[in-house]
């Protein structure tokens, strides 16, 4: 099960997409929470090993949460019979326009979003291909 969350390879239909998102946000958030809570704890407490500990977990937290959210998206293109290379646009171009909307138009950030949004959508929406292509 956990290859289907961590693999680039292969394909995902749209129901498995949504379920394995689900799951892989659920895997990274448990690391990632408890992480975040030693952080402060250790911030409060001033206590430098539950600090460290703190930050190991949510870096293991978030680097599985970015892991699934890419390789999911690279096997979902696999199912439209496009390449896993567009997932890098869908993932991080959101991310790189808002910031040159941040610079550039100050308050047309939201367009980011509602493009982030939008591909999202159709990531989970969007037919796969019928039968077999050439991922699979």
């Amino acid at each position: 099960m956990l290859s289907n969350i961590y693999s680039f390879s292969g394909r995902l239909g749209r129901l498995a997409y949504f379920g394995f998102s689900i799951l892989g946000t659920i895997i990274a958030g448990i690391p990632l929470t408890i992480g975040l809570i030693a952080i402060v704890k250790g911030r409060q407490d001033s206590d430098m090993v539950l600090l460290v500990v703190g930050i190991t977990l949510a870096t293991l937290g978030l680097v599985l949460l970015y892991w699934s959210i890419i390789s999911l998206a690279v096997k979902r293109l696999h199912d439209l019979d496009l390449s896993g290379i567009h997932a890098a646009w869908i993932i991080f171009g959101p991310s790189l326009l808002a910031a040159i909307l941040r610079t550039s138009a100050p308050g047309l950030e939201f367009v980011a979003g509602l493009l982030s949004l939008g591909l999202s959508l159709w990531l989970v929406f969007a037919p796969g291909t019928e039968g077999r292509n050439m991922f699979g």
